[in-house]
């Protein structure tokens, strides 16, 4: 009976982490992927499954895979790490509804920085989702965004997880709680 129970929690254990299939994605936004309404829409795309994700500024280097921190307007314009996310190119109309708008015009990397905000978005399906600056001239920018795009557990997975540990909680109590 012992052997069964610890297998069941083994199990719920499994399957709560083997059901968040998706994992950390680094997105590298150049400050040349602009959202201007005076050029062309230039948006980069990436496909990622159906589901909510938290979208966090990453520094440059600071995880594997980040090469930008900010990027500079160029022609004295400041630097800034405000970035966009669109689920549909079509509908970018301001910058405020495309997605968190920081700011610009900061001193250097590092401020820019401190000044951006985390995203959030939703698939109801796979398919593409669209990254970009906000930017109405970006041919002379130099620099970008990077961003950690991270899944949101499902809550069946969390509750599988709760599930597995509180059988191997019950399962320590029973053999005389836990031992150092």
């Amino acid at each position: 009976m012992n052997k069964l129970i610890e297998l069941i929690a083994i199990a719920l254990l499994v399957g709560a982490s083997g059901s968040a299939t998706a994992v950390d994605t680094i997105v590298n936004v150049p400050g040349t992927y602009s959202l201007g309404n005076c050029c062309a829409w230039s948006p980069l795309a990436v496909q990622f499954d159906a589901g909510s994700y938290i979208v966090t500024p990453v520094v440059k280097n600071s995880v594997p895979g980040a090469q930008f921190t900010a990027y500079n307007f160029g022609m004295g314009y400041g630097w800034s790490s405000a970035y966009a996310i669109a689920l549909d190119p079509s509908h970018i109309t301001d910058y405020g509804s495309a997605g968190p708008y920081a700011g610009s015009g900061y001193p250097d990397e590092a401020t820019a920085f401190l000044h951006t905000a985390a995203g959030s978005f939703s698939l109801p399906q796979a398919g593409a989702v669209y990254f970009g600056v906000p930017d109405s001239i970006h041919g002379d920018n130099f620099g970008g965004v990077s961003l950690r795009v991270a899944p949101v557990p499902e809550p069946a997975s969390i509750l599988l997880l709760l599930a597995g540990l509180g059988v191997f909680f019950l399962r320590a109590q029973g053999r005389g709680g836990f031992r150092g």
